[in-house]
């Protein structure tokens, strides 16, 4: 058996407890031993927690790019929910729901783009 440089044995004991399992080069093992894997915080998805975050990152540094991404994939969700919603009205009883299904889908996808303009920032007079 060699044993290791002492600057490698110093490098991963700085590691080990400055970092802690975060930073540039931590394995995945690293990353999830400080995690403790999860996958969810506060009832959401990590995922979808970095990608909020990326987007408020974006609008606060004014990137157009990223808030033009954002726009976009939040767009395509909301035509993705309200395709969904159209589907469930079924043909058969369309008839009898159709007074209140379709106005209240219309109001329903009204609310959700105005909400994703006030998110994203347009609308907004920046003057």
């Amino acid at each position: 058996m060699t044993p290791e440089a002492p600057e490698v044995v110093l490098l991963a004991r700085v590691r080990a407890r400055l970092l802690g399992g975060r930073g540039p080069g931590a394995s995945p093992a690293e990353v999830a031993a400080h995690t403790r894997g999860r996958e969810v915080l506060g009832g959401r998805p990590v995922a979808q927690r970095r990608a909020e975050l990326a987007a408020r990152t974006a609008r606060a540094r004014g990137d157009t790019d990223a808030l033009a991404e954002a726009t976009a994939s939040a767009t395509a969700a909301l035509a993705g929910t309200a395709t969904e919603l159209r589907a469930r009205l079924d043909p058969a009883r369309a008839a009898g729901r159709a007074r209140v299904g379709l106005p209240a889908l219309g109001l329903a996808v009204a609310a959700a783009v105005a909400a994703t303009a006030a998110f994203t920032g347009r609308g907004r007079d920046r003057g």
